[in-house]
């Protein structure tokens, strides 16, 4: 019961902090991986290091406006600053190539992340959660998030109807 109404919006503002980055930090893994099948581990050693410091730098400078929520915005913010100085060093490797549609799809997922960001920080400005309760709170937040985001990597065509269809499990035939 120690959890309040305000814990929950404190919580939510984290977690779409954190949301800012989730797709850099899932092609941060994809781009390290690249790395170290061409043998190389101390390149992104190198960038996670850069990128700790300016995280912690980032953290104390967001903390002052933005509570505990300012360290989450910071760490989603440096996902992008990672996986950009992963590409970058990538493009120099003449071994590792990215195709046209990959290129593509990186960008639109990134403008996807940004709409999504973007409706969660509208949806906790102007929805009153004070009259629901703490799960409805965060479920409503969580859904919007959802919505928004595959909407956005829908239009923007970052992935289409099919490729999503070949994810979901298949009915079996009797």
């Amino acid at each position: 019961g120690a959890f309040e109404n305000t814990d929950t919006l404190v919580t939510a503002k984290v977690l779409m902090g954190y949301a800012i980055g989730l797709p850099a930090y899932v092609a941060v893994k994809i781009f390290s991986t690249a790395y170290w099948s061409q043998q190389d581990t101390m390149s992104p050693v190198k960038i996670s290091i850069i990128t700790t410091v300016i995280n912690i730098a980032l953290s104390l400078i967001l903390i002052i406006p933005f509570g505990v929520a300012g360290i989450a915005i910071a760490t989603g913010l440096v996902g992008w600053l990672q996986l950009g100085l992963l590409y970058r060093g990538l493009k120099t490797k003449t071994e590792i190539t990215f195709d046209e549609r990959f290129k593509k799809s990186l960008s639109k997922v990134a403008l996807s992340s940004l709409i999504m960001a973007v409706v969660l920080l509208i949806g906790d400005k102007y929805i009153d959660f004070s009259d629901w309760s703490k799960i409805l709170t965060l479920l409503a937040l969580v859904l919007l998030g959802l919505i928004s985001y595959g909407l956005s990597i829908i239009t923007t065509k970052a992935v289409n109807i099919d490729e999503i269809k070949n994810y979901l499990p298949k009915k079996k035939q009797a």
